[in-house]
């Protein structure tokens, strides 16, 4: 359980405004008083430290500032995209979605069709699913400290729209110069089926290569190095395979630009990643949004952050929760068992 987690939401006497509650180097913080915003990451001025999330594509959204407990700025990202195309729900607990087992299973079996003819080699296929029953956003957060570990767990809450993030994928972290990143391709129920599947092998081997090919477009040459190669971790009802892939950025680098360069993530797209991103827009009928984007926090004035990938989060609409789902698509793959992953 994260006890501290438990107790940053604990701190929170008025629910009725904003707050943001996240990890930061192994310590919980949480963030209140909302008070400007800013469209763009390059906007933000320096000597402040962003908390919060970019969305998929990496577009432009607001940076808003926070102010924390001891009266130190912060900055949060939002996006609130609206999912204009889901379909409409008839009843309180029915789950509906943007594209039904028989869509997803014809579009994954298009994707491998695609791959066997060398178009592209691995993608990523989401669709998401969503309610309108009425769910408190706090308790959900509360309750998910007792039932679910999370390396990166992360809270924001407002009125309007709500996010708990229940991420275990690192996407970058950067600390005096040296950037890391762990994707995860690979899930299994079991450690055994995953220990021998070459599929999920194959699957986690290419999206290394794509995060090796991504940092060298921002390290010093010769200095990538991958490590816990094909790692295998046990997490809540499953495992998963996850890879480390170090390196050292430029003695210049500026860490706003970084990340924009890194965007959108290796690990939820696919290689070629021009080419899988422009198959992913035509053939998901639904913008991601924060799905597949980046969590955390970013320190400006250090040059360092966290990021996790958008994962496993739960979004809190008015009255509505959405989740986002998916999995990753290799010409061995099975599309009726991609649907159900």
């Amino acid at each position: 359980m994260d006890v501290d987690f438990l107790k940053a939401i604990a701190n929170i006497e008025n629910t009725s405004e904003p707050f943001c509650i996240l990890n930061i180097k192994n310590s919980v913080h949480v963030f209140t008083n909302l008070d400007k915003t800013y469209s763009d990451i390059e906007e933000i001025p320096d000597n402040v430290f962003a908390t919060g999330y970019q969305n998929y594509d990496s577009k432009s959204g607001q940076w808003c500032t926070w102010t924390d407990e001891k009266g130190r700025t912060h900055t949060v990202f939002q996006d609130r995209a609206r999912l204009s195309d889901q379909e409409k729900i008839k009843s309180t607990h029915h789950w509906s979605t943007n594209m039904n087992q028989n869509e997803y299973v014809d579009l994954c079996e298009k994707m491998i069709e695609d791959m066997q003819k060398g178009e592209y080699f691995l993608a990523n296929l989401t669709r998401k699913i969503e309610t309108n029953a009425k769910v408190d956003p706090i308790k959900v957060a509360i309750q998910s400290t007792f039932d679910h570990d999370c390396e990166f767990r992360y809270f924001f809450f407002s009125p309007e729209y709500s996010y708990l993030s229940l991420s275990p994928e690192r996407f970058i972290s950067i600390n005096d110069g040296l950037i890391m990143s762990q994707p995860i391709k690979g899930t299994a129920a079991q450690y055994g089926d995953l220990f021998d599947n070459d599929k999920d092998r194959e699957e986690n081997t290419m999206v290394v290569d794509l995060v090796r090919a991504d940092l060298s477009q921002v390290c010093v040459p010769n200095s990538i190095e991958v490590s816990d190669f094909q790692k295998i971790t046990k997490h809540p009802g499953l495992v998963q395979m996850n890879s480390t892939i170090t390196g050292r950025l430029e003695n210049d680098f500026e860490i706003r630009k970084t990340i924009k360069q890194l965007m959108p993530i290796a690990s939820v797209t696919g290689t070629p990643k021009p080419r899988v991103t422009k198959i992913i827009n035509e053939y998901e009928n639904l913008e991601r949004g924060i799905y597949c984007g980046a969590i955390g926090w970013i320190d400006i004035t250090n040059n360092s952050c966290d990021l996790s990938v958008a994962i496993r989060g739960i979004e809190f609409v008015e009255d509505k929760v959405k989740i986002g789902v998916g999995s990753g698509i290799t010409a061995r793959s099975i599309a009726l068992k991609e649907f159900e992953e």
